[in-house]
């Protein structure tokens, strides 16, 4: 497993420049995840990570996986404070700024391998979201997908132009009773005197509907969880949806391929068509 560095100018304050890094390779699809995670992603362990990439499994998916890093700047925390409120507007901050300045050569460099899948979860949605925004139409990104995001889900946000730019679909997963984003995300809009919803516990909004977007409201299974219950339900959640749906395809796409060329192997051994 190896870290590859785009480089993109300068950074910005004390920030690191982001980094992606494979963490499997594919089993059989041709196709690339980019997991992006949220507050804590800077103090991410190799367990942390190898636990979403069984999720991933589970859920079905088949392709290579791999993770932006990128620099929050904090550490993991204990009880919620006005402290941590503060960090969470200056790592939201972070994240949109990577997104814009950096998102697009990482997503360009991960798709050098094919399709690509964005897998965003918690504030990492709001970097993946400025991200797309800055890409150019045309790209290979495939579909994206948000976990409990912590980015709002309407005003000011064009959603409708992020489901314009990709290929596939935008899949928001949220829970209605998600309490680290019922708190923080308030504080963190109230100190900016803002009253917005997060996606990640309201869903996008009608206002912004388009036939790419796809709301799923997961709160029978997440409940007031942010991160843990999307962890151990999201092959419920989306694998039939998505993935294990794209994978049966997949084999039966490859299956068929193969008996045609076996069947025109044998005609052609009888004599019955003539040899290419």
């Amino acid at each position: 497993m190896t870290w590859r560095k785009v480089d993109c100018g300068r950074t910005f304050d004390d920030q690191r420049e982001p980094l992606l890094r494979e963490l499997e390779p594919a089993k059989g699809l041709r196709e690339t995840l980019v997991f992006v995670p949220g507050f804590h992603t800077s103090d991410y362990e190799e367990k942390d990570l190898r636990r979403w990439c069984s999720a991933f499994r589970r859920a079905g998916w088949h392709g290579r996986i791999c993770h932006l890093w990128w620099d929050s700047g904090v550490e993991r925390g204990g009880v919620m404070g006005l402290a941590d409120a503060i960090d969470w507007v200056r790592v939201n901050d972070r994240a949109r700024e990577t997104g814009e300045r950096w998102g697009p050569a990482l997503l360009c460099l991960a798709s050098r391998r094919g399709r690509v899948t964005v897998v965003a979860h918690s504030l990492g949605a709001s970097l993946a979201y400025h991200a797309l925004a800055a890409m150019p139409p045309g790209n290979r990104v495939l579909d994206v997908v948000l976990l409990a995001a912590a980015v709002s889900a309407d005003s000011g946000m064009d959603w409708a132009g992020i489901a314009e730019k990709i290929r596939g679909r935008l899949y928001n997963l949220y829970s209605q009773e998600d309490e680290s984003l019922g708190l923080r995300f308030r504080i963190g809009q109230a100190i900016r005197f803002r009253w917005r919803e997060a996606a990640g516990r309201k869903g996008i909004l009608r206002r912004q509907s388009h036939s790419g977007i796809l709301n799923m409201d997961a709160t029978a299974l997440i409940g007031t969880g942010h991160t843990t219950g999307y962890l151990h339900h999201l092959g419920e959640i989306l694998g039939d949806v998505l993935w294990r749906r794209r994978w049966r395809r997949t084999v039966v796409t490859r299956a068929l391929a193969c008996s045609l060329a076996i069947a025109a192997s044998l005609l052609a051994a009888l004599g019955v068509i003539p040899l290419p």
